[in-house]
């Protein structure tokens, strides 16, 4: 097998059927596995089975909500191939990327772990590569202090406004709603942090595979549209104090700079 796609699922049946479609229809030159997990009893499965019946190339599996990293460390139990997709449901891969990322893989042995530019549904595109986090950088992205000159330095560090992403990077850490990974190598990291509930599971990954001295590849030669909505930051700081995913995100984040104090 040579790809291990996982797509885990929480109450997003309809992005689900997309993205499963979407790979299908592809048409890719690979061996290659859909591997979905359900952890909110939405009738995604029902769903698939109704639209491909029993397609020994997609397995389903349903379990309790235990987190995005948790819930992807599920799904890689099942998976055989040579490289794991690890992907969010409202990803659109658009033609080509897989084999440009898998290619990549092939010829450098050194790189662990790879992701496409992603876009949004508006062609713009996401920033989705970034330097590590400081202890007061999530205070600079929140707040009206990212505009003071103290702030406006470290975000643009955050942001690498200093590199040309236009270009393959070697970079910290990626977004993880679009991985292109191998097997081996997340199994002998023993995958995601499981103590991460939600936020800072894949920042923490990409550190721990820098710590290995695996590289991690930015590669905005090849895209996919992602229809991202930010869960933690939804308006006004006053009302986003009252946004359980705002505190999820501020326990990550602790636990985080806890972890990896350099």
């Amino acid at each position: 097998m040579d790809l291990s796609f996982l797509i885990l699922n929480y109450k997003t049946k309809g992005l689900t059927r997309n993205v499963v479609k979407n790979i299908f229809d592809l048409k890719l030159p690979y061996q290659y596995e859909i591997i979905v997990g359900d952890n909110s009893n939405d009738g995604t499965g029902e769903m698939l089975l109704e639209l491909y019946g029993d397609l020994p190339s997609l397995k389903f599996f349903s379990f309790p909500n235990r987190g995005y990293g948790a819930g992807n460390n599920e799904l890689a139990k099942y998976a055989t191939g040579k490289y794991l997709v690890i992907l969010n449901p409202d990803v659109h891969i658009l033609p080509g990327t897989i084999e440009k990322l898998y290619q990549y893989l092939e010829i450098h042995p050194d790189v662990a772990l790879i992701s496409p530019q992603l876009i949004y549904g508006n062609g713009n595109i996401q920033q989705s590569c970034f330097r590590y986090y400081k202890i007061m950088t999530p205070v600079y992205r929140r707040t009206f202090l990212g505009k003071t000159s103290a702030g406006q330095k470290d975000l643009d560090r955050f942001l690498m406004k200093d590199v040309d992403l236009t270009q393959p990077q070697n970079v910290d850490w990626l977004m993880g709603s679009f991985w292109m990974l191998r097997r081996t190598v997340f199994e002998e990291l023993n995958g995601f942090d499981e103590k991460y509930f939600m936020y800072f599971e894949d920042t923490d990954f990409c550190h721990r595979l820098h710590d290995k001295n695996y590289q991690v590849i930015y590669y905005p030669l090849a895209r996919a549209v992602h229809f991202h909505a930010k869960e933690s930051d939804r308006g006004k700081l006053w009302k986003n104090l009252f946004n359980n995913f705002t505190w999820i995100h501020i326990k990550s984040a602790l636990r985080f700079f806890k972890k990896f104090k350099d």
